[in-house]
C-alpha cells in the first residue's frame, strides 16, 4: 500500500488518501509528483547492473537538505546482499558507505562508484551520520590555514560539527552561527569544544557587536546554508566578508566520499552530534527536520 505526504517549506500536510495508521512497517519511500510516496510492500525487486550493488540499508540521514529538495535519501550505510558481473573490489557481505540518492529503503540498487567500504565494528547509524558531512567538509577546507577565519551558518544542522573540525585541523578560526537553534546554550557548548572560536545565534548577527567581530576578522571563507536562513543574516555574513573571500553555497556543494573519514572517525578526531529515529517513524520525523529543529544529523535506523 502506498500513501503520499506532502510537504511545504515549514510544515507538512497530508493528502486525503493518508492513512498512516495502516502502515505498520516501511519498507521505501520515493519521490512523486504530490510529494513522497511512503509504501509498506517491497514491490518489485530491481535487477542489479554490471556496476551496480545491491544493498540491505542500515541507516540513512533524513535531512533538511533532502527534504525540501523532495530527495528521497541521499546517503546511507548498508550491507552487500548481491554485486553486478564488473564490481571486483566489494564481495557480498560487506559494509559500505553510499552518497545515492534513494537510501530511504530498506533495500537499495546503487552504482559501486558511489560506495566506500566501512568497518563493521563502527555503528551504521555513527558512520551514515558523518560521513558524508565530513568528505565535504574536508573537501571545502582542504585550502585553509593558519591564516584563514571560516564563517558558517546554520552550524547546529549536520555540516555545523564536521566543518569546525576540518577547519580547526587547519589551523583556521572559526566563527559559527545558529539558525533556528534548539536549545542554544548546550550547541554553542558542544560547537566551541569542537573549536569554534565564536559562536552566536542569527538573530545576534545584525547586533554592532557582532559586527565588530567582523570586522575585525573578517571571513576570507564564508559557507552558507540560504535555505532557512534570514535575508539580513546572509547579507550581514556576505557584506563583513574579507576582500577575495570564497563564499560556497552549501545547498549545491557536493562531494564524493573521502576514505580519511573512517579513521579520523575511529580516532575520535570528527564526531557528530545526531538524533536516531526508527524508519517506521519516518512520517512523524519530517516536521521536525523541515522546521530545522534537529541539532546535528538526524540518522533513520532501518
Amino acid at each position: 500500500m502506498n500513501t503520499i505526504v506532502s510537504t511545504s517549506s515549514r510544515m507538512i500536510r497530508f493528502a486525503k488518501s493518508f492513512r498512516p495508521l495502516q502502515v505498520r512497517s516501511v519498507h521505501s519511500v520515493t519521490a512523486g509528483k504530490s510529494g513522497f510516496e511512503v509504501s509498506d510492500e517491497a514491490g518489485k525487486e530491481k535487477k542489479v547492473g554490471a556496476q551496480q550493488l545491491r544493498l540491505k540499508m542500515l541507516a540513512s540521514t533524513l535531512s533538511f537538505e533532502d527534504v525540501v529538495g523532495k530527495v528521497p535519501g541521499s546517503s546511507g550505510v548498508g550491507v552487500v546482499e548481491e554485486v553486478g558481473s564488473k564490481v571486483s573490489d566489494i564481495k557480498a557481505g560487506d559494509r559500505v558507505a553510499v552518497v545515492h540518492s534513494g537510501t530511504w529503503t530498506r533495500s537499495a540498487v546503487v552504482d559501486a562508484s558511489a560506495a566506500s567500504q566501512v568497518p563493521a565494528d563502527l555503528a551504521a547509524e555513527d558512520i551514515a551520520s558523518v560521513i558524508y558531512e565530513a568528505s565535504r567538509a574536508l573537501d571545502i577546507t582542504s585550502g585553509l590555514s593558519s591564516t584563514d577565519v571560516l564563517v558558517h551558518n546554520y552550524a547546529n544542522g549536520p555540516s555545523g560539527l564536521p566543518l569546525i573540525q576540518a577547519a580547526k585541523q587547519k589551523g583556521a578560526k572559526v566563527i559559527s552561527v545558529l539558525t533556528n537553534a534548539v536549545d542554544y546554550a548546550s550547541i554553542a557548548k558542544k560547537l566551541k569544544a569542537a573549536g569554534s572560536d565564536v559562536v552566536v545565534d542569527e538573530g545576534f548577527v545584525d547586533s554592532e557587536t557582532f559586527k565588530s567581530v567582523l570586522s575585525e576578522t573578517p571571513a576570507t571563507m564564508l559557507v552558507l546554508s540560504k535555505a532557512g536562513a534570514s535575508t539580513e543574516a546572509i547579507n550581514t555574513l556576505s557584506s563583513a566578508s574579507a576582500k577575495g573571500c570564497k563564499t560556497i553555497d552549501l545547498e549545491t556543494a557536493r562531494s564524493e566520499l573521502n576514505p580519511e573519514v573512517v579513521s579520523l572517525l575511529k580516532d575520535g578526531k570528527i564526531f557528530q552530534e545526531k538524533s536516531v529515529v526508527s524508519f517506521d517513524e519516518f512520517v512523524s520525523a519530517l516536521p521536525v527536520v523541515e522546521s530545522m529543529s534537529v541539532n546535528g544529523s538526524l540518522v533513520l535506523k532501518m
